[in-house]
């Protein structure tokens, strides 16, 4: 009786520890005039999902995302409807923990907190972003560099030069993406999701190099060259 007492209080407190709730939001748009941006909502066909969003206002930005869906299913749904006005959104999934109450006869111990997996390909398949060098010299960080991730390869382009695009092979990697070019391997990882922009950091075979910040907003982008 007392075995079978102190499994079940183990039972309880493992079940409690390890009771998650995931999710997904589609993360729709960034803008600057909400008199435009709310004329582009009212072009979302269907009617649940232009009232499915979410507007925060910001550092005047208005960032618009969708509220939460259980199922994988439904936000591809709504990822698919809001592509049709905004074809740059994307699914961002959300893992919060949910407090289950355990046996008063566990011991007290608060969970773990719930490490956020960043997946590359999620976030940046099929996106247009435009890249930002944090420690580079000083020329590096007026830069601009813009890619264009295509099916099979990515487009990148120097803003702030007059010279044609190059197209460049890519694959992605948990966090990484990654750019083979002249026999060297460049991976860019990214560490970190910013409310405006992915934190990343570059290795050239292996060895750590810059730190970067990928907009999906161009302006953005410039705004942060121009306070460098």
């Amino acid at each position: 009786m007392f075995n079978m007492k102190k499994t079940l209080i183990l039972f309880t407190f493992l079940f409690a520890a390890s009771n998650l709730f995931g999710g997904y939001k589609v993360k729709i748009a960034v803008y600057k005039d909400h008199a435009n941006l709310m004329a582009y909502i009212s072009k979302i066909p269907g009617e649940s999902y232009r009232k499915n969003i979410s507007i925060e206002e910001k550092n005047h930005l208005y960032y618009v995302s969708s509220t939460l869906y259980e199922s994988k299913t439904e936000v591809n749904k709504a990822l698919s409807a809001y592509k049709k006005v905004f074809p740059d959104a994307f699914i961002e999934e959300i893992v919060q923990e949910t407090v289950v109450a355990a046996s008063t006869e566990a011991v007290a111990k608060a969970p773990a907190p719930v490490e956020k997996t960043i997946d590359a390909k999620i976030l940046l398949e099929n996106k247009t972003v435009y890249i930002c060098n944090e420690n580079g010299s000083p020329k590096a960080q007026k830069e601009v560099i813009r890619l264009d991730f295509k099916k099979e390869y990515v487009l990148y382009s120097k803003l702030s030069k007059s010279v044609p695009p190059i197209e460049i092979p890519y694959t992605f990697e948990k966090d990484c993406v990654i750019l083979p070019m002249s026999g060297i391997e460049f991976k860019y990882q990214i560490h970190a999701e910013g409310d405006d922009f992915l934190s990343t950091k570059s290795f050239t075979n292996d060895e750590e190099g810059n730190h970067f910040r990928y907009y999906f907003d161009e302006d953005m982008a410039f705004n942060f060259t121009e306070r460098h």
